[in-house]
């Protein structure tokens, strides 16, 4: 099982209500096959604050997390992945008229928590202007969000903006030095999207991280390594 912490920001029609007020949100969470491998409604106090917080546990897996505020037709949805014994934050943002959202690629994996001070995050490069051992090129136009834990993060690429016509595209995960300089690895992953996401593991342990103190910034580096699995 995984213990999800699950933010909910509220929409303006919860919003206006007095601090003593309380709504009702159905959480569910639908896995690939369109079984519902968790669903529970909450009740919640409005208070004081414009974010407020559920807990629960589900099984490990990928998931299309929607919630449901339905008395204040407000709702929010959106793609996760859930590690087994692990605990994962995860917002949403309820609105009354919430965007179709696009379906992402997932890119997750187990870190010890000092990945998070070298800043990861991931970019994408044209293929044919950026190869290993050579300077970094300009990355891509992308949308790619990354939460951190301190035992894992999990990162979402979106499809939006698009790769353009003609393009191969590399995807690299840069990693801050302590000098403020970056070292850039190459990920040798296809990026693909469709209907439900599409999903690969890295995990990162401490010697990974160390073994590229002496290697050079702002160049392509290609470890063997740095190996994904399909997750």
């Amino acid at each position: 099982m995984a213990h999800v912490i699950l933010n909910l920001k509220l929409c303006g029609p919860i919003e206006r209500k007095p601090d003593t007020a309380a709504f009702a949100a159905h959480v569910q969470m639908v896995d690939r096959t369109g079984a519902t491998r968790f669903a529970r409604t909450f009740r919640i106090e409005r208070g004081d604050e414009n974010t407020q917080v559920v807990e629960f546990d589900a099984p490990w897996g990928i998931y299309r997390l929607g919630v449901d505020a339905a008395q204040y037709g407000c709702s929010a949805s959106t793609f996760v992945s859930l590690f087994p014994d692990t605990s994962r934050s995860v917002t949403v943002h309820l609105s009354a008229h919430p965007a179709v959202g696009t379906v992402p690629m997932l890119l997750d994996g187990k870190a010890p928590s000092s990945f998070f001070y070298v800043k990861p995050t991931f970019e994408i490069f044209d293929a044919a202007t950026t190869a290993c051992g050579k300077p970094i090129g300009t990355p891509l136009a992308s949308d790619i969000r990354i939460d951190d834990e301190s035992d894992a993060y999990y990162a979402s690429l979106y499809p939006e903006p698009p790769i353009p016509p003609g393009v191969t595209p590399l995807l690299a995960l840069r990693l801050q030095t302590p000098t403020h300089q970056y070292h850039y690895v190459r990920l040798p992953v296809p990026l693909t999207w469709g209907a439900w996401p599409s999903s690969l593991r890295l995990n990162v342990t401490q010697n990974m991280v160390e073994a590229l103190a002496t290697d050079p910034v702002g160049t392509l580096l290609c470890p063997r390594l740095w190996e994904t699995s399909v997750s």
